[in-house]
Order: C-alpha cells, then sequence, then structure tokens
C-alpha cells in the first residue's frame, strides 16, 4: 500500500465511526421510552471521550507527574474541571430542588452515604490504578489506541464490578444503610455551598500553581486546517 493510501485509512475509519454514532443516536431518538436522554448520554459520551483522549486526561497520570516530575499542569486542569462541575451540578441541583430543606435531596442527583466503607472504596480504586498504571477512562481510550495492556486492566475492572454486584446486598446492609448523607446545601445553602467549595479549589490552585513547569513557546499555526491536524495528531 503507498503512503497516499495508508494516509486515507485513518480518516476513513473516523468518518465509519461518526456515521455510525449519528445513525445509532438518530435510531434512539426514534425509540419511544427514553431515545432521547440515551441518544444525548450517546453523544455527550463520544465527545468526552475524543476530549480524554486528546487531552490524556488521567486522574493517575496526571497525580504521578506531580509527585515524580513536579509537573502540576494536570492536577491543575483536575482542579479547573471540579470547579466548573461544581458550579454546573449547583445550577443543575437548585432547579430540581429550589429550597435545600433538611431531610429532602434532589431527585437523580446521586448523593450517597459516607462512611469508612467510601475511605476504603477509594483506597482499592487508587490502588488499582497504581498497578494498572492508568484510572479506567485512560485504559478505554488507550484499547482504541492498540494498547496491549488495556484489555487485561478492564477485564481485572469487570472481575471487580461482577464480585461488587454479588456482594452489594450484604455489605450496603452492614456498612452504608444507616450511613449519615452529608449534604452542604442543607446546611450552608446553594451560595455558601458553592462559595465554600470553590474557595477549597482556589486554595489548592494557588499552592498547585507554585509547581507549574517554566513555560515554553509553542509553534502557531499558520492556518486553520493545520491548527485542526495540530489537534487531532498532537496534544
Amino acid at each position: 500500500m503507498d503512503g497516499t493510501g495508508a494516509a486515507r485509512w485513518p480518516a476513513l475509519a473516523t468518518a465509519s465511526v461518526v456515521l455510525v454514532l449519528l445513525a445509532a443516536g438518530v435510531h434512539l431518538l426514534g425509540e419511544r421510552s427514553g431515545g432521547r436522554a440515551l441518544a444525548f448520554a450517546l453523544g455527550i459520551g463520544a465527545v468526552l471521550g475524543i476530549v480524554l483522549q486528546r487531552s490524556r486526561f488521567c486522574f493517575y497520570c496526571h497525580a504521578r507527574d506531580y509527585f515524580e516530575r513536579g509537573d502540576a499542569r494536570g492536577l491543575l486542569a483536575i482542579v479547573a474541571a471540579l470547579a466548573v462541575g461544581t458550579l454546573g451540578m449547583h445550577v443543575v441541583m437548585s432547579g430540581w430542588l429550589p429550597v435545600p430543606q433538611p431531610g429532602r435531596l434532589p431527585p437523580d442527583a446521586h448523593i450517597g452515604p459516607v462512611s469508612w466503607a467510601l475511605v476504603l472504596a477509594g483506597l482499592a480504586f487508587g490502588a488499582g490504578m497504581v498497578v494498572s498504571g492508568s484510572c479506567i477512562s485512560a485504559h478505554w481510550y488507550r484499547l482504541g489506541e492498540g494498547s496491549p495492556t488495556a484489555p487485561f486492566a478492564l477485564a481485572g475492572a469487570a472481575l471487580g464490578f461482577v464480585l461488587g454486584f454479588n456482594t452489594w446486598n450484604p455489605l450496603y446492609s452492614a456498612t452504608i444503610a444507616t450511613a449519615p448523607v452529608p449534604w452542604l446545601p442543607h446546611h450552608l445553602g446553594y451560595a455558601g455551598s458553592a462559595a465554600l467549595q470553590l474557595a477549597v479549589l482556589a486554595l489548592a490552585s494557588a499552592l498547585l500553581w507554585r509547581r507549574l513547569p517554566p513555560a515554553r513557546n509553542a509553534a502557531v499555526p499558520a492556518s486553520f486546517g493545520a491548527a485542526l491536524r495540530a489537534l487531532l495528531r498532537g496534544r
């Protein structure tokens, strides 16, 4: 195969994936029960996958860069994402539950109980990321890149989910069912809750900002096409 034919394959594969996603979205929109929500989730998932893959957005990788090389750029990106998500979630939750009265929680907000089981689960999840070398989201986009280790990491995660489902009822009854469900808007209101969280994130940003690497002069793309190629082929 000549160079021109080899260069066309990625473009053809990309176009095929986009067409499949569009066809699936149109099909889901035609479904009567929850089709619109599923189509929206499919579109958001596709966009999120592109952003994660092109930006190499991985919690473990960013933390490793910081502790091993003193590069805080990745952790600052996580803090920025948390700040945007905090504001967005407060706007959404205020629409679901305009007055955050004690004893009531916004529907479908997935505000869970807090207990020692949450800490233990977080440590187990972090240990899994260290052993496998990435978080689950990174393994998914590395699977598409042809990573030989991603299938084994994802298979291990799937096994963990199976074990979790099979042990959920007794563990939930023993550790989570009676745990408290703290929610800041119950105590501070939406404005106070958002202000407190943003203040904590601002403090974290100020501390991380001191560990930024020296600025590097990046080449400015000569045209829109060059900028698009740099976005799709570079980082």
